[in-house]
């Protein structure tokens, strides 16, 4: 079965104020972790300079200004990222903040696999607050799956999204989706909006 593995690098940590910067989309095949990256690409976003210029992925992930400044609107390829994420069910490692800010870009995600974060924090069960688990870092995720394997997190979206297609692979392979997810057809995978 393929999916899509999604990964949005934003201006803001609210997914209803957060303005795409860039876009990595990987296509993974779960059975036999063949992964193709379709999507990696910075995006100009809508907004003045002055609400993304100094945000928090400008200063973690090295890329120059005039790199976003040079980058096309996100108008010119959300045609091609709604096609992809029409076809297979879709996933991120926080899903639902990227599915958020995906759809107040006036994007749709038909068809959703279940949320990497979300099916970590179950298994890796670390400590939080109130009894509960807290939601796991990637890095977190990464090394309890992958131990002895380092992993730089770029903070850039084309980078980052085949990394976390190797955890969804891992998480599929070892049977921690629900099993009722697990089909190869769009019937049990969860309905978006």
């Amino acid at each position: 079965m393929n999916i899509l593995v999604v990964d949005v690098e934003t201006n803001s940590v609210n997914p209803q104020r957060a303005d795409i910067l860039e876009v990595g989309m990987a296509m993974v095949e779960l059975a036999t972790g063949a992964t193709e990256l379709l999507v990696d690409t910075l995006i100009n976003p809508d907004c003045p300079e002055s609400e993304w210029l100094h945000c928090w992925f400008m200063e973690h992930s090295g890329i120059n200004p005039d790199e976003i400044r040079q980058a096309p609107k996100f108008a010119a390829v959300k045609e091609e990222i709604q096609q992809h994420l029409l076809e297979y069910p879709v996933t991120a490692f926080n899903r639902s903040y990227d599915h958020q800010v995906l759809y107040r870009h006036g994007v749709k995600l038909p068809k959703l696999w279940p949320c990497l974060m979300l099916t970590c924090k179950d298994i890796l069960k670390l400590p939080g607050f109130h009894g509960d688990f807290k939601y796991p870092k990637f890095s977190e995720a990464w090394n309890w799956f992958f131990p002895g394997e380092y992993f730089n997190e770029k903070h850039r979206a084309g980078h980052d999204v085949m990394h976390e297609a190797r955890l969804a692979v891992a998480l599929y392979q070892g049977e921690y989706f629900d099993n009722a997810l697990r089909c190869d057809s769009s019937e049990g995978v969860r309905r978006g909006p």
